[in-house]
Order: C-alpha cells, then structure tokens, then sequence
C-alpha cells in the first residue's frame, strides 16, 4: 500500500465529512492523528482513514460516541456480538420511553381538544377506569404542600382531581386524590404493586369542561347543571370529580380548566 498523508482538510474532502467533526472524533478520543514533527500540523494515514469510515458508517447509524468507543474496543467476535447485544437493548429501552412519552402527551392532547371543544357545555360520556395514586388531602391544601406530588416522576401519568360534593347551597366538601387511568398506568413507576392502590370506578357521567382557580376552585353553575339533568332525565348522586387538565397563562394571570365528571343514572320510566 502507498504511503499517505493527507491534511484534515483533505481528509475530510475524501471522505464526505466536515473538519469539525474530524476534529470532534479526536477530541472524544476515537482517534489519534499524527503530527508532523516541525510544524505540528496533522496528518492521516490510511489506517486513520479505515477508522473514519467506520466512524461515519457508525454515525449515520445514529451509533452515539460511547456506543462507537465500545465497539472500538471490542477485540472478538464474541465482545462484538455482546456489544451489539447491548446496544440494541438500550436502544429498545429507548423507543419503549419514546413510546411512553407519546401516549402521555396524545393523552394532554385529546383533553385540551376536549377542553376547547366542550367548555362550558354538558354531554353525557363515561369516566374512564383509574387509580388512585395519593389521597386523603385535604382540599385546601396550599401548592407548596403538594411538592412531593409535583416532583415526583409520577406527576406526569395523571391528574389531580377534586371530589366535590354539593347540595341547594353550593359545595359543601371536597377531597383531593391523584388519578392515573387505566391506558398510562403500565407505563407509570409505581412505588407498589397496582393491586394496593384504590380504584376508581369507571361510571357513566354528564361532564363538561370549565375554568378554575387557585387550590382548586371550579367555576360551576350547580344549578344549570342540575337542570340540565331535570330535562333529560338524569339522577344525580350529588358530587362530581375535577380533574385537572390544563393552564393558560392570560396576561397578568394564569387559568386552569377542568374537566367535569358528574356519575348519574337514569330515571326509570313507566309504561
């Protein structure tokens, strides 16, 4: 074989990649140039080539810089065959996060399309079956008490719900639970078996969507909605869930919307 020694310009020209990452590739240490011994400038080698190659055939692989150390470091078939292994695993892992990441996101998604589609408005649909992750908070607590739910990883499989109940006056009690449904919880890092946490029951509902304010005050007329039962012949049971759903920031001020569970049944009628 002829010697070569070509400059990281030329090298870079021959092999259809830039001097930065040439550059790059030696500071991460994948590869060591030699110098000339006066003027210190580099120089490549055909072996400096082979090894580029298999570099740049790496990284249009989407192969990352540890990935490529390791598999420069794999000296027989049996280390290649582990590496591999090992890099498909973790790439696996990858698209299975990827995945999650989706299905939580559709999830935000469909209730902001619900949310713009339905403020304000009553249709009757069924809950979804979930689980209660945390409860028992007292309705009032302020933001600053909830800190360990809001930095949890968990925070983002679910919703914080309010279980209001009412009566002629208004609501008169509320509880505070957090709610993960049954399509995310797979994918959520539970701290015990699912079996231990509480259910909520999937029940048919009138529901709506409305604005609310600090610590979870919604924004409800009690008495459309109880009329809106009256004309279609719903009972009520007289509480209904608020799951968060969304803020918006509007000027000077930042609003949240709900959506509304209302679980009724329907009357009986006589023939």
């Amino acid at each position: 074989i002829m010697e070569l020694k070509l400059s990281i310009t030329q090298t870079a020209k021959l092999l259809g990649i830039t001097t930065d990452a040439i550059r790059f590739y030696e500071k991460e240490g994948l590869i060591k140039p030699k110098r000339e011994p006066h003027s210190n400038y580099r120089y490549y080698e055909w072996e400096h080539i082979r090894l580029l190659i298999f570099i740049a055939f790496y990284r249009k692989l989407d192969v990352s810089i540890p990935e490529i150390k390791l598999l420069l470091t794999s000296y027989t078939f049996d280390d290649i065959n582990n590496t591999f292994e090992e890099l498909i695993e973790h790439n696996r892992k990858l698209i299975e996060q990827l995945s999650n990441k989706i299905e939580r996101l559709e999830s935000h998604r469909l209730s902001i399309s619900y949310l713009s589609a339905n403020t304000d408005k009553f249709s009757v649909d069924t809950m979804p079956h979930g689980y209660k992750m945390m409860e028992d908070f007292n309705a009032d607590t302020e933001y600053k008490k909830i800190a360990p739910l809001l930095s949890d990883p968990i925070f983002s499989y679910g919703n914080i719900a309010y279980k209001n109940y009412f009566d002629e006056a208004g609501t008169s009690l509320r509880y505070m639970s957090y709610i993960i449904w049954d399509k995310l919880i797979e994918a959520a890092p539970l701290k015990k078996p699912i079996s231990e946490y509480p259910v909520l029951e999937s029940c048919e509902c009138v529901c709506t969507s409305t604005t609310g304010h600090e610590n979870g005050i919604i924004d409800i007329d009690i008495k459309t909605f109880t009329d809106y039962c009256s004309q279609h012949n719903y009972e009520h049971y007289g509480y209904y869930y608020a799951f968060y759903s969304y803020s918006v920031p509007d000027k000077d001020k930042i609003v949240d919307y709900y959506k509304l569970y209302f679980p009724i049944k329907k009357y009986l009628t006589l023939v």
